[in-house]
């Protein structure tokens, strides 16, 4: 932006006859009045220019899917990047944002609250800078204390707080404030807010904006807890506070399902070192070495005995400690080697073959094949996905052993090896969009979460693990609304509304050929569909499509991953539990 103005990239959609530019007061621009805004159309040279100018790292992985023939994932993250640029640096995006902790902050809030802050052992001069910028606060309720005071405090009133600060660590003027009005009933037992680094010069950069709590993302040490103000009263009487980390005593708390842990996505917390990642979890029962039930795998496919003869092989080749009962449905199969193909294996007895006549309706063959499992364990399995490591299934069913989880996705790559689908997040692109589409693993754009085992709000029914009971618990996919598209995000926020979590593991990794078979939503009768799937999502879903738990709300929905959004929605307080 300069003097005042600033230039905008957007994608118009085909057809579109009028464009109305809105404030943020909800009043539409005059078009005429050029003093505001002119439109012009800019070409693909131009924006490839400044795509490249702005992103040169994301501008040669583009140019490597063209190169490697992959036109529809170029023409992915081109749009995405183009969207990028109308981003902020984050030295911009800091300074628009300054003082939004104490705006935040309600003054008339009655704070009973005391926070007790330890700040970490460190060379004097760091443990000054934390010292100053606890006294620029702009409430006064806390006091520096050692580890000792903790031990002798934990009996008392829910009132009392306590903050651990490493030394170095930098809070916003707000930040207590912010943080302690966030403890609005007994059962809120821990706060933790976003934060980035700072140097030696006071330049902060590296923002971490934070998903909402992730048990599995805090025991791995992805989520980083220090800056978290924690409830005296609700640490369990099992923790040393004389030792125990500030991260070790929330995971500890959050063990209680009575307890809420909190998010703010307000950067209130500066730290002075790159946080270091910790090693990657694995399901905590990974010692058994076979899994003792059985899956059904309920298989949708038309035709394409290429792609199905592929999917099976896998299944009885690369799928071990579990036993399977396989439902292929077929979808009006025409091609005769396909008919015969289904003959045999249904003759081998490794698959039951249950015909299902007329228009493609996945939402319909996934809830016939629901219908005929003998297994509780059910998994969705899309005829192109074909597995590379022989234990995916496996570890699948030991995510669902967890009671507190509805479902369970898969890490799916395409066969060039980049990421098709790694989780799906909520309100990007029209209803939802999957997380890290088309990026190559080993690039580092996904800060270390294709790493993880993690909590999301939906994963996709190309590879989907659930049990018969929830699926009957929630009548299973609507056949009606969602023929095609959405069936699986809206299963799976049935699942979270009835307070199951959807976890993704990368420990299930499999090859997917993304809807070979099913074709390309490109005809007039199929856009049509695709739009009233839309407005059902948007219809009975609501703001929920616009507030996903597991992506922070300063980062954009329309770009890819981790880029900033520059007005922010919702900064309230939030919890990745359903409410």
């Amino acid at each position: 932006m300069k003097n005042g103005s600033a230039d905008l990239f957007c994608w118009i959609p085909r057809g579109s006859k009028s464009l109305h530019l809105v404030n943020s007061d909800g009043e539409v621009y005059n078009g005429s009045d050029v003093s505001i805004y002119s439109i012009r159309k800019a070409c693909r040279a131009e924006l490839a220019f400044r795509v490249a100018f702005r992103s040169p790292k994301k501008f040669i992985s583009i140019c490597k899917l063209i190169f490697g023939s992959n036109r529809k994932g170029a023409a992915f993250r081109f749009a995405r990047v183009v969207d990028e640029l109308n981003s902020l640096p984050y030295a911009e995006w800091l300074s628009m944002h300054k003082g939004a902790a104490s705006a935040a902050f309600n003054r008339s809030t009655d704070l009973t609250a005391s926070v007790l802050v330890t700040i970490q052992p460190g060379p004097a001069s760091k443990m000054e800078v934390t010292k100053r910028s606890l006294h620029r606060q702009s409430v006064d309720r806390w006091k520096i204390v050692d580890r000792a005071a903790l031990k002798v405090s934990a009996g008392r009133p829910e009132s009392l707080l306590w903050l651990s600060l490493p030394a170095g660590a930098v809070l916003e003027e707000g930040a207590i404030g912010q943080l302690i009005q966030s403890f609005t009933s007994p059962q809120v037992a821990a706060v933790y807010c976003d934060e980035d680094q700072i140097d030696s010069r006071g330049r902060r950069h590296r923002p971490f904006l934070k998903p909402a709590w992730s048990p599995l993302l805090a025991d791995s040490g992805w989520l980083p807890l220090e800056g978290a103000v924690v409830r005296l009263s609700a640490v369990p009487d099992n923790v040393d506070l004389m030792s125990a980390t500030v991260s070790e005593v929330v995971r500890e708390i959050a063990l209680s399902e009575q307890q809420t842990i909190l998010h703010i996505p307000l950067v209130l917390l500066s730290v002075p070192a790159k946080r270091i990642l910790e090693t990657p979890s694995v399901p905590k029962s990974i010692g058994s070495s076979t899994y003792s039930g059985e899956v059904t795998v309920i298989i949708p496919t038309r035709d394409r005995m290429d792609l199905l003869s592929a999917c099976l092989r896998g299944l009885q080749d690369r799928t071990t400690g579990v036993s399977l009962d396989v439902i292929i449905i077929d979808n009006d199969s025409e091609e005769e080697d396909t008919r015969a193909y289904l003959k045999e294996v249904e003759r081998r007895g490794f698959a039951r073959v249950v015909p299902m006549p007329g228009d493609f309706n996945f939402s319909r063959a996934c809830n016939l094949g629901v219908s005929e499992a003998r297994s509780e364990l059910v998994l969705l399995l899309n005829n192109d996905v074909d597995p590379i490591e022989s234990d995916w299934l496996f570890q699948m069913c030991l995510e669902l052993q967890n009671p507190t989880v509805g479902a369970v996705g898969a890490y799916l790559l395409y066969p060039d090896g980049l990421v098709q689908h790694a989780g799906v997040t909520l309100g990007a692109g029209s209803v939802a969009r999957h997380s890290f589409a088309f990026i190559d693993p080993s690039s580092g754009e996904d800060r270390g979460l294709l790493q993880q085992r993690r909590d999301v709000s939906a994963v996709t029914a190309a590879c989907l693990l659930t049990t018969k009971s929830l699926w009957r618990a929630v009548n299973g996919m609507d056949e009606q609304s969602l023929a095609v598209a959405f069936n699986d995000v809206d299963y799976c926020l049935k699942l979270r509304r009835m307070n199951k979590r959807i976890i993704w593991t990368p420990h299930a990794k499999l090859w997917h050929r993304e809807s070979v078979s099913r074709g390309r939503d490109n005809t007039a009768a199929k856009l049509i569909r695709f739009a009233g799937e839309e407005a059902t999502m948007h219809g009975r879903w609501g703001k929920r499509l616009l507030s996903d738990p597991f992506h922070n709300p300063n980062l954009s929905l329309v770009a890819e991953d981790f880029v900033l959004e520059a007005f922010p929605s919702d900064l309230a307080a939030r919890t990745s539990k359903w409410r």
